[in-house]
């Protein structure tokens, strides 16, 4: 059952990576090309996405801040804005969203707004300090999980990826501890703050970069960057459980929507950085060095994938 479940849901993920793909793609058709084809096919895709699965949620409020942004943007150079094709989009996708929530909200949707359910929302908490406390602790452990993709090693603690029980090692280690092993299972969560602060440079960048493009490299830069940052929103609010970083859970389907955004983002800024007066002022020996680097960091990476990635399904706890 396990695995014809894994089955379906991997099915599910790459429907919703697709249709996170063609957005991205129409979006950034809509600056040249805002014909009404190219708006219904843009809400199609949204509307493909919520058939699929609920987290089509995702792809629909990501899409409607990267074209509310393009409105944005362009409010200075129409005299209606109700005449651009991105607000005729950002329209059908919003009225396409609504009748989702209506359906979805009567058919028995409203868990995530009760207290203590496997989806509930940090609303119950009743203070609003918690509620932050998970909004960052979320975000930045979803942002994570497309960064972790670049790093050159698992983003978990070493005695997790050999399988070593710390108690065994340190029996002062159960002294006075509820979870004497949370410790080194939540290892991760420093790295969390690494993610965090290279999203952060992510977004800074990228917005450098839009400023400096015209046309549909910088929609497509919007779009993407709109994508990675609110793709995941629906998991936003659900109330933080420690299991969300323990190894061996596999919450990466939380983000299908934001790695489409994230891989499509990465992409460009390389293109942008390449095609630079820094990159083209480099010296040859410069340029080989800078590959030779690139070559081996990334093939480190594909090492420590198929090595220290491969983690046990039994863990000493």
């Amino acid at each position: 059952v396990a695995f014809q479940m894994r089955f379906v849901s991997t099915l599910v993920c790459y429907a919703l990576q697709i249709s996170a793909i063609l957005a991205i793609y129409y979006l950034a058709r809509l600056e040249e090309d805002g014909s009404r084809r190219t708006v219904v096919a843009l809400a199609l895709c949204v509307l493909a996405a919520l058939t699929v699965w609920e987290q089509g949620l995702d792809l629909a409020f990501a899409v409607a801040v990267a074209l509310a942004v393009s409105i944005f943007l362009k409010r200075s150079r129409v005299t209606r804005i109700r005449d651009l094709p991105q607000a005729s989009a950002l329209a059908a996708v919003l009225v396409i969203t609504a009748i989702y929530l209506a359906i979805r909200l009567r058919t028995g949707a409203a868990e995530a707004l009760t207290a203590n359910k496997e989806a509930s929302y940090f609303f119950s908490y009743g203070t609003p300090l918690p509620m932050v406390d998970d909004l960052v602790l979320n975000f930045s452990g979803l942002t994570l999980q497309a960064f972790r993709q670049l790093l050159p090693f698992p983003p978990l603690s070493f005695s997790i990826i050999s399988r070593t029980d710390m108690n065994a090692l340190n029996i002062y280690n159960t002294y006075y501890a509820q979870f004497p092993n949370m410790f080194y299972r939540m290892m991760g969560m420093w790295y969390s703050g690494v993610a965090f602060s290279l999203t952060v440079a992510t977004v800074l960048y990228a917005g450098w970069l839009a400023r400096a493009r015209q046309g549909l490299e910088r929609q497509l830069i919007i779009a993407s960057l709109c994508m990675f940052i609110f793709g995941f929103a629906t998991h936003l609010p659900i109330m933080h459980r420690d299991y969300f970083y323990i190894p061996g859970y596999a919450l990466g389907f939380k983000i299908s929507v934001s790695y489409m955004g994230f891989v499509m983002l990465i992409v460009l800024m390389a293109r942008g950085w390449l095609q630079s007066a820094a990159f083209a002022a480099l010296s040859d020996r410069g340029k080989t060095v800078f590959w030779f680097a690139f070559g081996i960091y990334f093939f480190c990476a594909a090492i420590s994938r198929c090595v220290l990635g491969q983690l046990p399904n039994r863990f000493p706890w």
